[in-house]
C-alpha cells in the first residue's frame, strides 16, 4: 500500500484497503471475510483486480480482456483518479493507469443509496495489461443458472476461520421474478451483456 499511496501524491488519501473495501458493501464495520480462503494460482483469483482511487476508496473488479476490467459503477465516480494494482513475480505492487472509464447509462446512484437495484456496472480500459493476471471467460447468456445453483465469490481481504455463513442468498420472486426486497448484492450480467460487449468493441477490446 505504500507504493499505492505515493502514486497519488501527498494531497490525496488512501486508507486501509480492508476497511475501505468492505465499507462499500456492509452497513457495519468488518475486518475480515468469514470462511474465506486463499485461491490457488490457477483458480478464480487470477482474474480478480484491485482498484484504488485518489479519494481513498478501494474496490475489486474482474479482468475480462487483457486491458478491460469489469467493476461496479458506484466505485468509480467522476472527479477521482483510479489505478489498478498488479503484483509481479517479485510480489511488489505495480500500478497501471486507467485510460477510460465507462459507466452504464442506466446507473442511478440514488437507487443504490436507497438500497434499490440499478445498473451498477462500469468498464475500465487500462493503458497496459497486468502481467500477473489472466482474463476470465465471459459466460454466454445461455449459461444455466437455476434456483439452488452454487457459485464462487472472489475478492480481496483478510480471511478468518468460520463456517462461511456470513453472507446471504440471492432471492427472487415467484417463477424467477423480481424480489420485493432491496439489493441482493448481485448484478445479473445477462441484463447488461450487450452494453458490455458493445463498449468493449468500441474500445477495440476483443472478448
Amino acid at each position: 500500500m505504500e507504493a499505492v499511496m505515493k502514486a497519488f501524491g501527498p494531497s490525496d488519501r488512501i486508507v486501509s484497503p480492508m476497511i475501505a473495501g468492505l465499507s462499500l458493501l456492509l452497513s457495519v464495520p468488518a475486518i475480515a471475510i468469514v470462511g474465506g480462503a486463499i485461491p490457488s494460482a490457477e483458480g478464480i483469483g487470477r482474474s480478480v483486480i484491485t482498484i484504488v482511487g485518489s479519494r481513498g476508496n478501494f474496490c475489486t473488479g474482474v479482468l475480462i480482456a487483457p486491458k478491460l476490467v469489469l467493476t461496479v459503477a458506484h466505485c468509480v465516480q467522476p472527479g477521482a483518479v483510479y489505478k489498478i494494482v498488479d503484483y509481479g513475480q517479485n510480489q511488489q505492487p505495480q500500478l497501471h493507469d486507467v485510460r477510460t472509464i465507462a459507466i452504464h447509462p442506466a446507473f442511478n446512484m440514488q437507487a443504490i443509496i436507497a438500497h434499490r437495484a440499478s445498473a451498477d456496472l462500469a468498464l475500465l480500459q487500462l493503458e497496459s495489461p497486468p502481467q500477473a493476471k489472466q482474463a476470465a471467460v465471459f459466460a454466454s447468456p445461455q449459461a444455466p443458472i437455476v434456483a439452488g445453483s452454487a457459485f464462487s465469490i472472489a475478492g480481496v481481504g483478510v480471511a478468518i476461520r468460520g463456517e462461511g455463513k456470513s453472507g446471504g442468498t440471492v432471492p427472487t420472486g415467484p417463477n424467477g421474478g423480481a424480489g420485493c426486497g432491496g439489493l441482493t448484492g448481485v448484478t445479473p450480467l445477462t441484463l447488461y451483456r450487450d452494453w458490455i460487449l458493445q463498449t468493449a468493441r468500441g474500445w477495440g477490446s476483443a472478448m
